[in-house]
């Protein structure tokens, strides 16, 4: 299979720690097992785990790793390694989602004293681990699925201070990398003895990076998939060569945001954040009206959604307050370069001076938005239904994503998660979800503007690819082509 990656250029890192850049992500995936995987069914299921059990009483998880398992070089996969996948981003990340209710956990990565010692809630003994939780945690074993828990081998990090020793860890998952160039990397399935078992018959998976107006310039060959937005699918050419029948959609999971600087004195009023970034969605919906214009956080298969009309805004007439005023704008990848013109567009419309930067990192356009030389960036992600207050309190997880430092600041965001997170009652819940929706949309430190699928393009001659519609990021070893 060639798998055509159209979102992202190509890794820069094959540290776990960093897997949840886009970037990085669907690599990690092909290389690395992760304690638990969604399966096909919504269920999860695991590769290199024999049993994992949540006792509820007792808020106790259970993990028995498998006997014979093995890394790509031959070294043998312990319940350490699996252990050390878990207590690497404890060490990092403390506050993320489950991780921050294991016992001990904060006090043990306040000390900074190194992986020597695990905290009070993680024991391994033998080919078990336990985890324990200070609390009663709801669907605790979905996080355990994220590429951020992807296994290397112990003898690759450094015990002191937890950091990578190798730069490319063998591998744990159903792939290995064999070639490796700019725009292409070669994935061959391990055949070694004791690797994970992998689904179906794929032998090997090429990724291809390309823009979508490279694969529409040529035919679509009958052994690939190409995986793109919906944004910049709409904004390209290809639909003029594109037939309806060559895309496979998954749920309208993924939005797009603007990122105010609030220190930057056009944006230090609640009301400018919120007057701006309706003009860009004015600006959005008329120059592109098959987007899904939205400004509210949530999706429509999640509880909270709460459509334009119900999150009402502020009517007064701003526009003094941006005539004349010096707008920097971020360049951007193409799945985000509509709502980057719809920034300039409508900031050009209010008497601003634009200026347009040069293509750069995205870790430079975050050193100026934080300093305020660029005070509004754009930004996106996803929830899924499997555990969306998760979701949530993933993307909101303090030090995860240094572009969302201002949010970092918000005290009534966190008690609003906070209270989210300690509730099990659904219609509760709902009410809370509302609640926040409406008050993110006040206070406009970020600000939705468009809601969008993940879009997956085949060759006129496969008469269906299989989708699961459960998987957040779907790997190609979750695809099957028919031809």
């Amino acid at each position: 299979m060639k798998y055509v990656i159209t979102e992202t250029s190509g890794p820069d890192s094959f540290d776990p720690i960093n897997a949840d850049s886009s970037q990085n992500l669907p690599v990690m995936r092909m290389m690395y097992a992760t304690p638990l995987e969604i399966g096909e069914d919504n269920g999860i299921e695991s590769s290199v785990l024999s049993k994992f059990t949540y006792d509820e009483r007792a808020h106790r998880i259970a993990f028995v790793v498998k006997e014979n398992l093995k890394f790509s070089d031959g070294q043998p996969l312990k319940a350490m390694d699996v252990a050390l996948a878990i207590v690497r981003v404890a060490y990092r990340k403390p506050t993320f989602p489950v991780i921050k209710n294991i016992e001990g956990v904060k006090l043990w990565s306040d000390a900074k004293a190194g992986l020597t010692q695990f905290p009070k809630g993680i024991l391994v003994s033998g080919n078990k681990i336990e985890i324990q939780f200070d609390r009663p945690i709801a669907n605790p074993l979905f996080r355990f699925c994220l590429e951020l828990f992807s296994i290397i081998p112990s003898s690759c990090v450094n015990m002191a201070d937890g950091a990578l020793t190798c730069p490319v860890p063998p591998s744990s998952g159903y792939f290995v990398m064999k070639e490796r160039n700019q725009r292409e990397i070669l994935f061959e399935s391990r055949s070694d003895l004791g690797a994970p078992q992998l689904k179906g018959n794929l032998e090997s998976v090429t990724f291809q990076y390309k823009t979508l107006e490279e694969v529409c310039a040529v035919e679509i060959e009958a052994d690939m998939v190409v995986a793109g937005s919906e944004l910049e699918f709409l904004h390209s050419r290809c639909r003029a060569f594109i037939s309806v029948g060559q895309l496979h959609w998954l749920p309208s999971a993924r939005f797009q945001v603007l990122r105010f600087n609030p220190n930057a004195p056009v944006f230090s009023k609640k009301e400018n954040r919120q007057f701006f970034a309706e003009q860009v969605r004015l600006v959005l919906a008329e120059l592109n009206s098959d987007f899904d214009i939205q400004r509210g956080l949530f999706p429509k298969l999640l509880p909270g959604y709460l459509s334009s009309s119900e999150l009402k805004l502020v009517s007064h007439e701003l526009r003094h307050e941006f005539e004349g005023k010096l707008l920097r704008v971020p360049s951007a990848p193409e799945s985000m370069i509509a709502t980057i013109n719809a920034v300039a567009e409508a900031a050009a419309r209010l008497g601003m001076n634009v200026e347009r930067a040069e293509k750069m990192p995205l870790s430079a356009i975050t050193d100026e938005f934080i300093d305020g030389r660029m005070p509004v960036t754009v930004g996106g992600s996803g929830f899924w239904a499997q555990d969306p207050i998760g979701d949530l309190s993933m993307w909101f997880t303090k030090n995860l994503h240094r572009n969302m430092l201002f949010t970092w600041q918000d005290s009534g965001l966190y008690q609003r998660i906070d209270s989210l997170e300690n509730e099990i009652e659904p219609a509760t819940i709902r009410e809370k979800m509302e609640d926040l929706n409406r008050y993110l949309v006040d206070q406009s430190i970020i600000a939705p503007t468009i809601h969008f699928r993940r879009l997956f393009i085949t060759s006129p001659k496969v008469k269906r690819l299989t989708l699961p519609q459960a998987v957040t990021s779907p790997a190609p070893w979750h695809l099957s082509l028919v031809r």
